[in-house]
Formats: C-alpha cells, sequence, structure tokens
C-alpha cells in the first residue's frame, strides 16, 4: 500500500507501472524473507513449524 503512492509520486511512472514494480519488489522481498526462514531453520531438525 506504501509502495505504489511512493513510486508514482517520487519516481514519475504511470499507475500502471507503479502498481508491476511494487509488486515485483514484493515478491523479491518475500522470496529473501523465505531464503532466510529456510537457512536459519535448518539447524532445527525435528523441529515443527511453527513449534515452540
Amino acid at each position: 500500500m506504501v509502495l505504489v503512492p511512493a513510486y508514482h509520486c517520487r519516481l514519475g511512472p504511470s499507475v500502471h507501472r507503479s502498481v508491476g514494480t511494487s509488486s515485483a519488489t514484493l515478491v523479491l522481498i518475500s522470496g529473501r524473507g523465505a531464503m532466510a526462514y529456510v537457512v536459519l531453520g535448518r539447524e532445527e531438525a525435528g523441529r515443527l513449524v511453527g513449534g515452540v
């Protein structure tokens, strides 16, 4: 919700291009988060996801 207005107002592309850029940015951010989750969780073998 914040990226689209930021891209549109500050960088100047059209709203449609800002939405696409925002979506691509979110994919990259979530991919990095998933990779970090996997890398940091490798040492916790035998533990259930979300377990305490």
